[in-house]
């Protein structure tokens, strides 16, 4: 998947922090991509792209969609930061401080390496 349609689908599935929505009559999932990538390259790569890309929001988007998945009570418990702070942070709304994201980088259990 090409990292202008993920940034799309982020961007629209960002605006609310509810893992489904209303839509008329008709209740929608919100889109996760982490509903849909298997391997831990998989994951890897995405979340590289997203480290990559201009706008800095897109990594803090991604996170928040890994946090989303891996359950953000225990993110939570494990960072020190109440969930309502989580999703504010991972909502692609606001500038976190790099301690935070450190903090919720190093709680997801996510190594950053750089490669020259």
């Amino acid at each position: 998947m090409c990292i202008k349609a993920i940034r799309f689908r982020e961007a629209r599935a960002s605006q609310t922090a509810f893992p489904s929505k209303e839509l008329g009559n008709e209740r929608i999932q919100l889109y996760n991509p982490f509903d849909y990538l298997q391997s831990d390259e998989e994951i890897t790569e995405y979340l590289t792209q997203a480290l990559m890309d201009d706008d800095p929001r897109v990594l803090g988007i991604a996170l928040g969609y890994l946090a989303k998945a891996r359950g953000i009570a225990d993110l939570a418990e494990k960072t020190g930061l109440n969930r309502e702070s989580l999703y504010k942070t991972l909502s692609g709304k606001t500038q976190p401080k790099w301690s935070t994201i450190n903090r919720i980088i190093k709680a997801l259990n996510i190594r950053i390496q750089a490669v020259t």
